[in-house]
């Protein structure tokens, strides 16, 4: 096969062409995931939060997460030892994340065609690179922000004395978005706009060009970014994860189940899981689909955005008219902010739910193909790029 010469047609050798340039772009992009999820491994090593205590939340000097560990029966059932298992369980993540980069540069740059992917391998790496860079942004953002809750950060309550109190490390946070949200942007916009090239059966190779527009998911990813970073600001400064941490290390638990706290704590542990979803979607290349509208996972943010409304709305009504006794003392402000925001971009996910449309025609009879390629067996999976291309494959 390897030595075998293909005659292409004069309309072949221009789809050879855009085959070619396609897999370039791929490739390029997909380098720059790689660089991306390097990155923010690195930002992953520095302090996101500082503490007036001796935990650990980074790798520098007197911060670095293991300075001063203990495993005794008592350090080991105390917030300082929660927050230091969280900290190193999100630099696993992210290590593991660039490993895994690494592992996909094998088909982001093969030149070759594919028996079973045809010319695809390309972008199909190239999409799973940014996949694990969003990965790393968003573990790194829900790590964070479980560190700052658990500690209890903003809670007075949370706090004895000699425990550290955890406010944001303004420069690292800000240079973590800027490098996160630049890469997510830049790069999710310009991937997107790839073609797929199928194989069809008596035909030969088509191009599947981009079929929806780009410019209102990127308009909804960043409401979506925004919401999320305005909804996690207002839940930092009212809740009270850090009370609810100690009440369970000092198996104080009537306090946690007593009601009415624990409609509030049930609430604000809704609200910690509806988040990490949030932050997880607004942070993946998800809006930046092919399908477009149809795409997997589209549905999430509408859907766990009105769960954050009903959660906060409730709790927002609970304290406002006391329905559940004089016992809920959280910022009624912040609370209904969350539900304000929550709800505004519920209306606007619902109201963009068909953008960007994707054509009728394309829609009919979409997922169908690579199927019956998976379930094909070959012995080498390579071909010479021309293979598909030749008169006397489509023959």
């Amino acid at each position: 096969m390897k030595n075998t010469k293909h005659a292409l047609s004069k309309d072949a050798l221009k789809l050879k062409k855009r085959i070619k340039r396609t897999q370039a772009k791929a490739q390029w992009v997909g380098f720059c995931y790689l660089i991306g999820t390097i990155a923010l491994a690195a930002l992953a090593c520095l302090p996101m939060v500082a503490a007036a205590g001796p935990i650990g939340v980074g790798l520098c000097k007197e911060t670095a997460f293991w300075s001063g560990i203990k495993f005794d029966a008592a350090s080991l059932k105390s917030v300082d030892f929660i927050v230091r298992v969280l900290y190193a369980l999100m630099l696993f993540a992210v290590v593991i994340n660039v490993l895994k980069s690494f592992g996909k540069l094998g088909w982001l740059y093969k030149k070759k065609a594919s028996k079973t992917y045809g010319y695809d391998r390309n972008v199909l790496a190239m999409q799973k690179l940014g996949k694990i860079f969003s990965g790393s942004f968003a573990c790194i953002l829900i790590f964070n922000l479980l560190i700052a809750l658990v500690s209890g950060a903003n809670d007075p309550k949370a706090l004895v004395e000699g425990a550290p109190q955890f406010v944001p490390n303004i420069p690292n946070v800000l240079l973590l978005l800027a490098v996160g949200l630049v890469f997510h942007f830049v790069f999710g916009f310009w991937g997107a706009k790839v073609s797929l090239f199928p194989i069809e059966e008596g035909v030969g190779v088509v191009e599947q060009k981009r079929m929806v527009g780009r410019f209102a998911p990127l308009f909804r990813n960043i409401l979506q970014i925004a919401a999320v970073i305005g909804m996690l600001f207002f839940f930092i400064k009212m809740n009270t994860v850090g009370t609810i941490v100690n009440n369970v290390l000092s198996n104080n638990i009537a306090d946690i189940t007593a009601m009415p706290a624990l409609v509030g704590n049930a609430v604000q542990i809704v609200g910690i899981l509806c988040f990490m979803v949030l932050v997880k979607h607004a942070t993946a290349i998800t809006e930046f689909n092919l399908d477009g509208a149809r795409g997997k996972g589209m549905k999430n943010f509408r859907v766990f955005t009105f769960f954050v409304f009903l959660a906060f709305g409730a709790l927002f009504a609970c304290q406002k008219f006391e329905l559940l006794g004089a016992g809920l003392a959280y910022d009624e402000k912040a609370v209904l902010i969350i539900a304000g925001i929550a709800f505004a971009m519920f209306v606007i996910e619902v109201l963009m739910r068909k953008a960007p449309g994707l054509p009728e025609e394309q829609a009919e009879g979409e997922g169908e193909e690579g199927e019956e390629n998976e379930e094909e067996v070959v012995e080498s999976d390579d071909v010479d790029i021309d293979f598909y291309l030749s008169d006397g494959y489509i023959a």
